[in-house]
């Protein structure tokens, strides 16, 4: 299956959010027609072994077909822009921009508690994180489209946390956004070498104990 095959397919159904737990099960109602079950890993690039077991009430033709998880699949992750954000994205550039039509750190915080539950508020500090992540040609502000783009993302993450929290959202969202950082350097990598180990081994360099 290819990357293109994930972009314009829509799930039937999900597992739900990753949980440490040894299981996980779904009951969904299928129209006839041919299924893909796709087990993943909470990390990617990291193989697991795993069992499946299907249960239906009627008779099915099953087959198998290796596939292995990479950082080249996270764009699946985004989601469109809704309209109702791309009007306070709207509202907030026209109220607080400078001449340069960017927000820094401070109208970010403003815009995404603004637009997000209480309990997925962000602190200043994070906000700054979000900046550093992207693409800023070494400003500490964002253009009306990253401005976009992240609180989009944001909405996606507070979808993913929303239940018992194991941790702040905030510090969630840092994981993350450092995480998303990491890969974006390993994918600019131009040793064949690095290449080869792969990522996890790459990644053991930014570990310290």
């Amino acid at each position: 299956m290819s990357r293109h095959f994930f972009m314009t397919t829509r799930p039937v159904g999900r597992s739900g959010k990753y949980m440490a737990q040894r299981g996980t099960w779904r009951k969904l109602h299928l129209d006839p027609g041919n299924y893909i079950i796709v087990p993943s890993t909470y990390r990617p690039n990291q193989p697991g072994e795993f069992y499946v077991r299907i249960f239906a009430k009627t008779g099915n033709t099953l087959g198998t077909q290796d596939f292995t998880c990479s950082s080249g699949f996270l764009p699946v992750m985004a989601t469109p822009v809704s309209p109702e954000d791309q009007l306070k994205v709207l509202k907030t550039f026209d109220e607080d921009a400078g001449p340069d039509d960017r927000l820094n750190a401070k109208e970010l915080m403003k815009l995404f508690n603004t637009a997000l539950e209480k309990d997925y508020h962000l602190p200043l500090e994070t906000c700054r994180q979000l900046i550093f992540g992207e693409d800023t040609k070494g400003r500490s502000s964002l253009t009306r489209k990253q401005t976009e783009t992240l609180l989009s993302s944001l909405r996606h993450l507070q979808r993913f946390a929303s239940g018992e929290l194991h941790m702040p959202f905030h510090s969630y969202v840092s994981c993350v956004t450092r995480m998303q950082k990491l890969f974006a350097l390993y994918e600019s990598e131009t040793s064949q070498e690095v290449k080869d180990r792969g990522i996890n081994s790459w990644l053991l360099q930014f570990l310290t104990v």
